[in-house]
């Protein structure tokens, strides 16, 4: 060889690299934009069968809700009759819970007014027995002077508070009112009873 082909120091079978290593394709047999593809494809895969089973979802209810309405509509009838039946039922109930209670009361009502009636001044006028809650309210009238109205109020509430049949259920026996009226000598009152409390 010559002396300016030692200086290249050329092989015997050279010749020109071409070659964009860049723009090569990789060696590897899955490549990275293969999966980044194949992730990006079941992302959107997901997202599609969850907005389908979405729509779905929403088609069948909005389908069992036409069919509920639908049946409701049928049955318009029978639950207006189901709901007075309710109704009826319930004042029903009422009327039961307070036959119980007034049976089962600590203060047997036909004895306490029977009571009452025996051991009332001949003068007073019962008008009103009202029960509410712990309280029992007898409201009446008295056809008597102011003064001995008084007294003989006075007297009958401690009558009631020592009789033995009617005073110990109370925790306190009062007139809880005491007024004339304007036509001559009628006093109306009210006496309150006072329920001890249970234990």
């Amino acid at each position: 060889m010559s002396a300016d082909g030692d200086q290249l120091n050329l092989s015997a079978h050279w010749h020109v690299d071409c070659r964009i290593v860049a723009d090569l394709p990789e060696d590897s047999i899955i490549g990275v934009r293969f999966l980044i593809n194949l992730s990006m494809g079941a992302l959107t895969l997901a997202i599609a069968l969850g907005v389908a089973w979405l729509f779905y979802g929403n088609l069948a209810l909005r389908e069992s809700l036409s069919d509920w309405e639908k049946r409701l509509a049928e049955r318009r009838v029978e639950i207006a009759e189901v709901e007075n039946l309710q109704l009826a039922f319930n004042r029903e109930a009422v009327a039961v819970d307070l036959a119980h209670e007034l049976i089962h009361s600590r203060l047997p009502v036909t004895d306490f007014v029977q009571q009452l009636g025996r051991t009332r001044p001949d003068l007073m006028v019962i008008d009103l027995i009202e029960r509410s809650g712990n309280l029992i309210v007898i409201r009446g009238s008295l056809r008597e002077s102011s003064e001995r109205a008084s007294r003989l109020l006075t007297a009958y509430v401690q009558r009631l508070r020592e009789d033995p049949a009617v005073g110990p259920p109370f925790q306190d026996i009062v007139i809880s009112s005491l007024e004339r009226l304007s036509e001559g000598d009628m006093i109306r009152f009210e006496l309150t009873f006072r329920l001890k409390p249970e234990n």
